[in-house]
Formats: structure tokens, C-alpha cells, sequence
């Protein structure tokens, strides 16, 4: 069989489309999208810290977030009230 040349065309074509889009796996689209958040939080003057909690105040933390929304507005707020005192 013998092939003309539109399909040799289309066959090439069809090679470059493969190789020309890298895959990207969800692990690399997931490390950008952290990345991405931790740079904008930087941007916003904001520091990552961590802290072990005991079980009584984790469950206070859990309580508290449902009144402010999230886990890191109820601590921002206790410390800026803290200091304030």
C-alpha cells in the first residue's frame, strides 16, 4: 500500500500533535497550585508558622473556626486581641 501525500501529512501531523503537549501530571498541576497559594499569602505580608495543639485546644480551634470562618481567622484574631490586652 502506498500512501499519498496528504496522508503522509496527516500521519506527521498527528506525531507532532503528540509530541509537542507534555503531559502534566496532577502531582506537578497540585505543586504549582500550592505554590501559587503560598506566594500569594506571602505577597499579602502573611508568615507560615505551625504549632502543636493539645487535643483540648485543637477542639476549641475546631469550635472557633466555625465562629470566624476559618482555623487561621480565629487565630489571627486571638493573637491580635491577646496583644491588645
Amino acid at each position: 500500500m502506498q500512501l499519498d501525500l496528504v496522508d503522509l501529512m496527516a500521519l506527521r501531523h498527528a506525531e507532532v500533535m503528540t509530541e509537542s503537549k507534555p503531559k502534566v501530571s496532577a502531582t506537578d498541576a497540585r505543586r504549582a497550585a500550592s505554590a501559587a497559594y503560598h506566594k500569594k499569602r506571602a505577597e499579602a505580608g502573611m508568615k507560615k508558622v505551625t504549632v502543636w495543639l493539645s487535643p483540648e485546644a485543637q477542639d476549641a480551634l475546631e469550635k472557633l473556626k466555625d465562629v470566624h470562618g476559618s482555623k487561621d481567622k480565629a487565630v489571627d484574631t486571638l493573637i491580635i486581641q491577646a496583644a491588645k490586652v
